[in-house]
């Protein structure tokens, strides 16, 4: 039980630690897909022409 007790404040600091960590990257994370999504979005349209019209060329190569 010494150990325990002696143990103790090391191990609630480093919870503590652990804790403000991540409420720091919870809160990174929170940031970026709150800037993200407008972006992400007109990407994601962009990238799914291009690959469609990508496509469409490649079959329009094995019909010749």
């Amino acid at each position: 039980m010494d150990k325990l007790k002696q143990l103790r404040p090391f191990l609630h600091r480093d919870h503590a630690e652990i804790a403000a960590i991540l409420k720091i990257t919870n809160k990174i994370k929170a940031e970026e897909s709150f800037a993200q999504p407008q972006c992400s979005d007109s990407n994601n349209k962009r990238t799914g022409q291009r690959s469609f019209g990508e496509s469409s060329n490649i079959n329009s190569w094995f019909r010749r």
